[in-house]
């Protein structure tokens, strides 16, 4: 388990998982922050998103089959939990928690890596999808599933969707994401 704070040291996170520092480019006026640049970032955007949070909101935790997504907080902070659930990565089963602060850094989650945003103070935060999103690209589990290994901050208790609430365990999701990885074409929409 790996904790990264307003991250200045080097740290083990799930192979495609990607946390860059971004740079504001302040003057009288205010700042520019580059939040997503194809040329660093490698992807284009085929959706943007803007998700509002209030104090004690989690989301998640959510498994995608196609799509990456590419966080920046735009206000507040967020703590992300990261857990690879792609067997056939070399840091399969690794978990992670990655705290992100107001416009200092972008974190790129590809999919098969899941993850939850937990937003202590609440929050606003931006983030660009390579794919659009679809209900058939997603799957999810119970937060606070032991198996996750995901150090989420000690007493908390989490505002959550009702979907959220009714997920079901962690072996269940790697299951059915790993059926849907061997035949897409086979997958009913309510297991993926």
């Amino acid at each position: 388990m790996v904790m990264v704070g307003s991250v200045n040291s080097a740290c083990e996170l799930p192979v495609g998982v990607a946390l860059q520092r971004l740079h504001a480019h302040a003057d009288a006026r205010g700042a520019l922050v580059e939040g997503f640049r194809v040329s660093r970032d490698g992807a284009t955007l085929a959706q943007f998103n803007v998700v509002t949070s209030k104090p004690h909101v989690l989301r998640g935790v959510h498994l995608h089959f196609d799509h990456a997504d590419h966080l920046v907080m735009a206000s507040g902070t967020v703590v992300v939990g990261l857990y690879d659930c792609r067997r056939a990565s070399t840091t399969f089963g690794l978990a992670a928690t990655v705290e992100l602060r107001e416009l200092e850094h972008q974190l790129t989650v590809p999919p098969g890596v899941a993850h939850g945003f937990w937003f202590p103070e609440g929050g606003v935060m931006v983030y660009g999808l390579d794919v659009e999103w679809s209900p058939t690209d997603e799957l999810g589990c119970r937060w606070d599933d032991p198996a996750l290994g995901i150090n989420w901050p000690a007493g908390i208790r989490p505002a959550l969707s009702a979907r959220d609430q009714d997920a079901g365990s962690l072996a269940e999701m790697i299951a059915q994401f790993e059926t849907s990885q061997q035949h897409p074409a086979h997958a009913p929409a309510s297991t993926r």
